[in-house]
Formats: structure tokens, C-alpha cells, sequence
């Protein structure tokens, strides 16, 4: 269980990164689009003023919330990439034995530390087997 744990906020901003990018490669290919006049409804719209804006200020208003949305996903995404290598990276060796046997990989193989960690097998395919060098 310690092990799960211990995996939970790498894995989880692993998924955050992964699903950053390829939403900022979904943003590069395609922009976010809309001025702010089609996010909000007419009552929002109205109820903060934005009615009372010239057609050229609600652009220059557009262009800035634009650069400031590229801005804050720049930030982020650097943000995350730190994050992700300083906990996933940089961690402490596992100092540890198998608990009980271990007869080798069989592709789903769990093996029991005696910390009390958990490791499965990553790679399915795997089956711990030698291959012929010719």
C-alpha cells in the first residue's frame, strides 16, 4: 500500500502533463477561438459592462485575454514539468528484498517487498526469458 501511495501524486501529475500537452498540441494546431462575447452569455455580457465597449476595445480586450490564456498555459505546463521531475525523478533508491520466492517474470508478475511495497511488471511482453544470439 505504502507503494500506491508513494506512486499517487507522480502518477497524477504524470497524467496532468501528459494531457497538457497534448492539449497545448491541440491549442498549437488550433487556437482558442471565441471572443469573449460568445463565451459569455448576454446577461453576463451585460451585467459586467462589456456592453458598453467600442467594437475596437472588445478586440483589444480579446487579443489581450488571448495572450494572457498562452501565458498561463506556458506557466502551467512549466510548472508541472517541474514538478514531475523533482517528485518522479529525484526520488531516494528502494533499499529493500523480495518478500518470500520470486520465480521470475511471467508478464502480470506483482513482486512483495519486504518494506511492504508492491512492484508489478510493466512491460506485459516480458517474460524474463533468454534470447538466442545468432
Amino acid at each position: 500500500m505504502k507503494f500506491l501511495r508513494s506512486l499517487w501524486i507522480p502518477c497524477l501529475l504524470s497524467l496532468l502533463l501528459i494531457f497538457s500537452s497534448s492539449g497545448r498540441s491541440k491549442a498549437a494546431q488550433e487556437p482558442i477561438s471565441g471572443s469573449i462575447q460568445e463565451m459569455m452569455s448576454p446577461e453576463e455580457f451585460k451585467a459586467a459592462g462589456l456592453n458598453k465597449l467600442s467594437p475596437e476595445e472588445l478586440q483589444k480586450l480579446d487579443a489581450w485575454l488571448q495572450g494572457y490564456r498562452e501565458t498561463t498555459e506556458k506557466k502551467t505546463e512549466q510548472r508541472v514539468t517541474k514538478e514531475v521531475k523533482k517528485s518522479f525523478f529525484n526520488r531516494e533508491p528502494v533499499v529493500s528484498r523480495v518478500d518470500g520466492s520470486f520465480a521470475g517474470l511471467k508478464g502480470r508478475t506483482l513482486i512483495k517487498l519486504e518494506d511492504g511495497t508492491v512492484w508489478k511488471q510493466a512491460n506485459i511482453d516480458d517474460q524474463g526469458r533468454a534470447g538466442i544470439l545468432c
